[in-house]
């Protein structure tokens, strides 16, 4: 799924240890429990020093530090698009930020802007973004040519380090205090494939920094990423957007909601960044479920595994699961984030996200090669989920039939005791006929349901009605005599 489990390691941990404690991630908030440990990450990652990534000697930048850019919200762009002078130019201006590379404000006194991914630590079907030479401290790239990482303007002295035979801190100290200490007069360290020794080349950027402590604490760092397409954002590797203070926490909502409307429905939490005061602090990174902004939900509507059963004698067997992701309205929702987690010891999931498709479809696999039990949640981009209950058994005509859909007449009703919602589920076979005469059962966990149990029809269905004077998230489940289960929700409301 991703080049690295980092960002969901921890989170699956989290997602256990509730399991384990009989409690639902829906009772936790799976958006806030996601945007604890984005905090989390970016401490991690801002206290590790590290000179080199140790899995494949690359540049620090890839597993380690904060990667940012500042913004402006606007309504007449995206604060994820490249600017025109970044498409002209070919590079994107940002800053790294580490408890050994820090400052206390950001390039043009921003208060928001937004995150990436660390490349071995991105999740999966995000792009790399490429890094193409990083400054000890601000050096008006935007005057630079070959994409901000060359000369100022055509001065000489200004082009990368390496062409002038500089490889160090204290070789790229020396030049910056030759040319009065000159932002524009400075090289910077050139990080593409052109150059020989990029990891140490990098890390002489976060040595030179310590060079001039006093002056590179009061203005950041900047380093060039290689300009990446326009309007692509499910695709970009963005941990999440920040804000500083309260003048761009509004900003960083707007963006926020921006970025879960273009990408039909993603969750990118916002994180307070708290800039170091003096050279002694270190940045900290919190997260507050009440920065979030209230969205329209895109909730999982149904669940299915394929076959529902599976045998498993000593050999694998494997159940293609699919979740589709609806708008209030009943919309399928095309590109919307489904996150699965199994919740049992046994099995194993191809990916821990997918995306839904033109049908609002996501689809997975699930391998087990045990005799047991497995349990399967899909969590739509409301953080609601669907659970589906996947059983190895024997051969058997019973054991043949699965509910293949759970659909519902009207996801919202009224807590009056009255308003009611009629929950269908249709039965089928193996061999994918529909099934008349089986028995399904109803359980809700809100309100009252008509039946504790109904008969599927000529066409495979059986009904049930839910009613509710109470209000709240009633989850309603039909189960067979075999076991298979679907799940659906409702609300009822005030």
């Amino acid at each position: 799924m991703k080049t690295s489990m980092y960002p969901y390691v921890l989170l699956f941990v989290s997602f256990t240890l509730l399991a384990q404690n009989n409690v639902t991630l829906e009772q936790s908030g799976w958006q806030d429990l996601h945007g604890q440990q984005v905090a989390v990450n970016l401490s991690t990652q801002y206290k590790n020093t590290t000179a080199a990534c140790k899995q494949n000697n690359s540049p620090a930048f890839n597993c380690s530090g904060v990667e940012l850019r500042g913004t402006d919200h606007s309504s007449s762009y995206f604060a994820w698009n490249p600017s025109p002078s970044s498409v002209t130019s070919g590079g994107v201006s940002f800053s790294y930020l580490r408890a050994d590379s820090k400052y206390n404000k950001l390039a043009y006194s921003y208060y928001n802007g937004f995150f990436v991914y660390p490349n071995d630590n991105k999740p999966d079907g995000k792009i790399d973004l490429d890094v193409l030479c990083s400054f000890p401290i601000d050096a008006a790239t935007n005057s630079r040519n070959d994409a901000g990482c060359g000369m100022y303007n055509g001065q000489s002295e200004s082009k990368e380090c390496q062409l002038q035979g500089i490889t160090d801190a204290d070789g790229w100290y020396d030049h910056y205090v030759k040319y009065n200490s000159s932002h524009t007069s400075q090289c910077g360290f050139g990080l593409t494939k052109d150059y020989t020794g990029v990891t140490d080349a990098f890390y002489q950027t976060i040595l030179s920094m310590t060079k001039i402590s006093n002056e590179s604490f009061q203005t950041q760092n900047e380093m060039r990423i290689a300009t990446w397409q326009q309007d692509i954002p499910e695709q970009l590797p963005i941990q999440s957007f920040f804000y500083t203070n309260a003048s761009g926490l509004a900003d960083a909502q707007a963006d926020q909601r921006d970025f879960y409307e273009q990408t039909n429905g993603m969750f990118v939490p916002v994180i307070q960044l708290t800039l170091p005061a003096s050279k002694t602090d270190d940045a900290t990174f919190t997260y507050d479920p009440g920065a979030q902004v209230e969205t329209d939900a895109l909730s999982v509507s149904n669940m299915l595994a394929i076959p529902p059963t599976i045998e498993t004698s000593g050999d694998k067997a494997v159940a293609h699961l699919t979740a589709k992701v609806h708008a209030s309205n009943g919309e399928a929702i095309a590109g919307a984030m489904v996150t699965w987690v199994n919740m049992s010891a046994n099995g194993k999931l191809a990916h821990n996200i997918t995306y839904t498709d033109t049908a609002g479809v996501a689809t997975n696999t699930f391998t087990d090669t045990k005799a047991e039990n497995a349990m399967v949640y899909a969590y739509g981009p409301d953080g609601k989920s669907h659970q589906l209950r996947i059983i190895p058994v024997k051969d058997s005509a019973a054991q043949d039939l699965y509910i293949d859909a759970l659909n519902v007449s009207k996801t919202t009703i009224s807590a009056d005791g009255q308003d009611n919602a009629t929950i269908t589920a249709f039965v089928k076979s193996k061999t994918g006929g529909t099934v008349a005469g089986a028995s399904v059962h109803w359980t809700t966990t809100l309100g009252s349901l008509d039946s504790a149990a109904s008969t599927t029809d000529a066409t495979g269905a059986a009904n049930a009605t839910l009613r509710s004077a109470t209000p709240g998230e009633a989850v309603v489940t039909a189960t067979l005599d075999n076991g298979s289960e679907q799940s659906t929700w409702i609300d009822a409301v005030n």
